[in-house]
């Protein structure tokens, strides 16, 4: 991730020390889930963060330049989508034991994102399942080859070709992903993409609403000596200011031989 000035920012990290001996007193199941739901937190956080980076490169005044940055818009979000299907299912596998062992204990607001999660991904035409199926890594000949056929014959095609592999754009691949999206979602394309960056941003955030609110009601339960120490284990963090963050798809590349 570029970023156009120096880091000026700080934050305050806990450190929540426990050992496995710790985590052995818990449930299998609940361990699973813990464990796995902190995998689930990170990708999105990471993926998430990426994708904010992503929307400010949008527009610097250069046609080619903005393509490039729409192709990595287009990446991040194919990634998130995939990531939080995956997450999905982790959680649709584990409500029983949410509902059964955990919901009475949850917050408000982890209760409320854990059944909106739950909600979308049921749903026979949510956006992310859509993307996931049909034009995230999956490369169905039927999705491509409607999407390729939906294109007008006068439509204007091509790739952008430099000396270092790094840096060619395959463009014409990215605008069957925009046609995908159209026909997956029977919006245009602007409503498409904002109503996929709007989906994408909401689910991560109920994500991350239901796994700090497990993880929080698991800490009391089988880390209470870790929560008590918690205000103790403090460190002062330096930070990105994510405001001059940006991820360009144009950049200069090292020097080695087939970057």
């Amino acid at each position: 991730m570029g970023v156009k000035d120096q880091p000026d920012g700080e934050i305050t990290v806990h450190t929540l020390a426990y050992s496995k001996a710790d985590l052995d007193k818990a449930p299998p199941k609940e361990r699973f889930f813990y464990l796995m739901a902190g995998s689930v937190a990170n990708d999105s956080a990471i993926l998430t963060k990426a994708l904010l980076a992503s929307l400010k490169s949008e527009d610097f005044g250069n046609t080619i330049t903005n393509q490039g940055n729409s192709t990595v818009l287009f990446f991040i979000l194919r990634m998130l989508s995939g990531r939080l299907v995956e997450a999905s299912k982790l959680t649709t596998k584990n409500s029983k034991m949410i509902k059964a062992e955990y919901e009475a204990d949850l917050s408000p607001e982890a209760k409320s994102s854990f059944y909106a999660i739950l909600k979308y991904f049921a749903g026979k035409r949510s956006l992310l399942l859509e993307v996931r199926d049909k034009m995230a890594f999956h490369h169905v000949n039927q999705s491509v080859e409607q999407a390729y056929q939906s294109l007008d014959r006068s439509n204007d095609l091509g790739d952008y070709m430099h000396e270092k592999s790094g840096n060619n754009l395959y463009y014409t691949a990215e605008i069957l992903h925009y046609e995908t999206l159209k026909n997956a979602s029977g919006l245009g394309h602007e409503e498409a993409i904002d109503r996929w960056v709007g989906d994408a941003i909401e689910q991560s955030n109920n994500f991350g609403n239901l796994i700090n609110g497990f993880a929080l009601v698991f800490a009391k339960r089988y880390l209470p000596h870790a929560l008590d120490k918690l205000d103790n284990e403090v460190e002062r963090v330096p930070v990105l200011d994510s405001d001059k963050a940006a991820l360009p798809f144009f950049t200069l590349l090292p020097n080695r031989e087939g970057a």
